[in-house]
């Protein structure tokens, strides 16, 4: 959304609109795994209890016979799967602040009504300094993976009308009560 605490993709009854992807950290919840130290190199799985997701009473075991169920594996395997996401996110913001491309952005939103809203404080990748990146990294990119992230996030630029129209949609039947 462009609003705090909006999300455009969340519709009324707190569905996820048709065909938008749902973060892997919602699908892992209420588990995720954690490192109990930070010198560590063990990883422990952490659950929040008192999710309404679970319960003592009712729904389907995690446990049977001391070993975790097949319904537990999956919830860890994606546990583990956002785990190292975030690791890969980390390193992959890392090396484009390195090669120097993040460059500071603001975005205005004109609605059908008049109003216009202006979001500010964020960075995008600058395509003239992707382009100009030394040979040797694009070549690390390529094989590393960063070089396809990057033109995933270029080409994810074309959703923001979706967004306009999703945040128009909205708007209407609030502009009308007002």
């Amino acid at each position: 959304g462009y609003r705090f605490a909006e999300n455009l993709l969340v519709e009324a009854d707190g569905s996820w609109a048709a065909g938008s992807y749902v973060p892997c950290y919602l699908r892992a919840y209420p588990f995720i795994f954690i490192r109990p130290d930070a010198a560590a190199d063990m990883l422990v799985l952490g659950a929040e209890i008192r999710s309404p997701l679970l319960s003592e009473t009712k729904g389907e075991k995690l446990f049977e016979g001391g070993e975790p169920t097949a319904l537990l594996k999956d919830r860890m395997a994606l546990a583990d799967a956002y785990r190292r996401d975030v690791l890969a996110t980390q390193a992959f913001g890392a090396a484009l602040a390195e090669a120097g491309l993040l460059v500071p952005q603001d975005a205005k939103f004109d609605f059908a009504g008049g109003e216009s809203h202006r979001i500010t404080g964020f960075r995008a990748i600058d395509p003239a300094r992707l382009s100009a990146l030394p040979e040797q990294t694009v070549l690390a990119w390529w094989k590393n993976g960063y070089l396809a992230a990057c033109f995933a996030i270029a080409h994810s630029q074309h959703r923001w009308a979706e967004l306009l129209r999703r945040a128009e949609r909205r708007r209407a039947p609030n502009s009308a009560a007002a």
